[in-house]
C-alpha cells in the first residue's frame, strides 16, 4: 500500500501523527514523479492533519518549504508566497540563519513572478546580506544566482555578468551543479538579448543538458522557456516554435504550470509575429481568463493580443490596459516599453 493511501487511512482512523508522516512521504514521491499538483495536496494534508504541538518548529518549517515549492511550480504563486512567509517566521523563531537567508532568496523569486520587482530586489539583497557572514554555502551561491537572474530580467548585462561571476566562482569551489546550471541559464539569456546570441544560446543549451541529466524539472523548464522566449524576442520564429513546443510538452507532462503558461504566452507572441492570428487569439484569451495566471505570463499574452486587435481594427483597450498595468508594477523598462508601444514591439524575454 502506498503512502498516499496510508495517509488517508490513518487520517480516517484518527491516527494524525501517522497521517502526517505518510502525507509528507506521498508528497515527496509525487514531486519526484512530476505529479506536482498532487504533491501540493499531500503537503497541505500533512500540515492540516498535524496535531497541535506534534511538529517541531523545524519540521513545520520544512513542510511549508515543500508546499511553497510545489505551489511555485504549479503557478499558485500567492499560495507559494504565503507558505514561504510562514517558513520565514518559523526559521526566524528557530534561529536558523542559513535557512532564513535561503527563504529570503525564495521570497525574492516569488515576488518577481507576481510583478513585485521592488520586493524581489529587497529580498534578494537581504538574502545576500544574511548569508555572506556565514561563509561559503549552496544557499549563498543561489542568492548570488538569484541576483544574476534579477539583473538579467532587468536587461542589465554588466550587472548580470558581475553577479554571474560571483555565483560561478563559488559554485566551482563547492562543486555545485545546480548553481552552475542556474547561473548559465541566466547569463545565457542575458547574452542572447545583448547582441551575443550564439554565445548565449550555447550557455542555455549547456544549462538544459545539465538539468536534463539531473532530472531537475524546474531548471529544464526554465531552460526551454528562455531558449524559446529569447529566440522569439530576436524574431527567430522557427527556432522559437521548436523550443516552445518541446518545452510546453515537457511541462504539461509534469504539472509545471508556471512555465507551461509562460511559454504558451510566448507562443502567442510568435503567432502574432507570423500573422497566425486566429489560433493565438484563442490561446491568449484562454490564458488571460485563468485567474491563476502569473503577471509575468499575462504581460506578453496581453501585449500581443492588443497588437492583433489593433491591426484588425478592433478595440484593444482592455488588453492594452492589462499589459500596461501589469508591466508598470514590474519596474522593468523593457516590459513597460513593450506594453506601452501597441504595435511593432516585443515584450522582454526571460524567466
Amino acid at each position: 500500500m502506498d503512502h498516499r493511501t496510508l495517509a488517508h487511512h490513518a487520517l480516517g482512523a484518527g491516527a494524525a501523527e501517522r497521517a502526517v508522516t505518510h502525507a509528507e512521504a506521498a508528497g515527496r514521491r509525487a514531486a519526484s514523479l512530476g505529479a506536482h499538483r498532487e504533491a501540493v495536496t499531500h503537503f497541505q494534508l500533512a500540515l492540516r492533519a498535524a496535531p497541535s504541538g506534534y511538529l517541531s518548529v523545524a519540521d513545520r518549517a520544512r513542510l511549508f518549504e515543500q508546499l511553497s515549492y510545489e505551489c511555485y511550480l504549479t503557478d499558485q504563486i500567492p499560495e507559494a508566497i504565503a507558505a514561504r512567509q510562514r517558513t520565514l517566521e518559523l526559521r526566524e523563531l528557530e534561529g536558523d540563519v542559513l535557512r532564513v537567508g535561503d527563504t529570503q532568496r525564495w521570497l525574492s523569486r516569488l515576488s518577481w513572478f507576481l510583478a513585485r520587482n521592488s520586493d524581489a530586489e529587497r529580498y534578494g539583497v537581504r538574502a545576500v546580506a544574511t548569508l555572506e557572514p556565514l561563509g561559503d554555502s549552496h544557499e549563498l551561491a543561489m542568492a548570488y544566482a538569484n541576483l544574476t537572474q534579477l539583473r538579467m530580467l532587468a536587461g542589465v548585462l554588466p550587472g548580470t555578468e558581475s553577479w554571474a561571476g560571483r555565483a560561478l566562482r563559488l559554485a566551482e569551489r563547492l562543486a555545485d551543479r545546480e548553481v552552475q546550471l542556474h547561473t548559465l541559464n541566466s547569463l545565457g539569456s542575458a547574452l542572447t538579448g545583448g547582441g551575443r546570441y550564439a554565445e548565449g544560446k550555447a550557455m542555455l543549451e549547456r544549462s538544459l543538458d545539465m538539468a536534463s541529466a539531473d532530472d531537475a524539472h524546474e531548471h529544464v523548464a526554465r531552460a526551454y522557456t528562455n531558449l524559446g522566449s529569447q529566440a522569439a524576442a530576436t524574431s527567430r520564429c522557427r527556432e522559437a516554435e521548436r523550443y516552445l513546443a518541446i518545452g510546453v510538452a515537457y511541462c504539461e507532462e509534469r504539472d509545471l504550470d508556471s512555465w507551461t503558461r509562460y511559454m504558451q504566452a510566448w507562443q502567442v507572441v510568435v503567432g502574432e509575429q507570423r500573422s497566425a492570428w486566429d489560433d493565438v487569439v484563442v490561446l491568449a484569451e484562454r490564458l488571460l481568463a485563468n485567474p491563476e495566471l502569473a503577471p509575468v505570463a499575462a504581460i506578453p499574452a496581453a501585449s500581443s493580443l492588443a497588437r492583433i486587435q489593433a491591426r484588425r481594427g478592433l478595440d484593444a483597450g482592455a488588453s492594452l490596459a492589462t499589459a500596461s498595468g501589469l508591466a508598470g508594477t514590474t519596474g522593468e523598462l523593457q516590459r513597460i516599453g513593450a506594453a506601452a508601444r501597441r504595435i511593432g514591439a516585443l515584450p522582454d524575454a526571460g524567466a
